[in-house]
């Protein structure tokens, strides 16, 4: 079966020339997007993965020495 998936932004970031900037374990994405909805996002889409973000977050700073800074 041919895959017609269409790659998304977080394809390009990945593999894209920009892919160097990020560590990829940090970057968290879902199945839909908010639509440039800001409801949607707030209170549906972005609620489903807040948890995901937090431990993402958490990881982030306990792994830095100025939480300032950290990228």
């Amino acid at each position: 079966m041919l895959n017609l998936k269409k790659p998304s932004v977080w394809d390009d970031v990945r593999r894209g020339p920009e892919a160097g900037l990020f560590q990829s374990e940090f970057l968290v994405n879902g199945k839909e997007d908010a639509a440039n909805n800001f409801a949607s996002g707030q209170y549906t889409v972005g609620k489903e993965i807040m948890e995901i973000v937090n431990d993402r977050l958490q990881q982030k700073i306990d792994n830095s020495e100025n939480v300032q800074g950290f990228n």
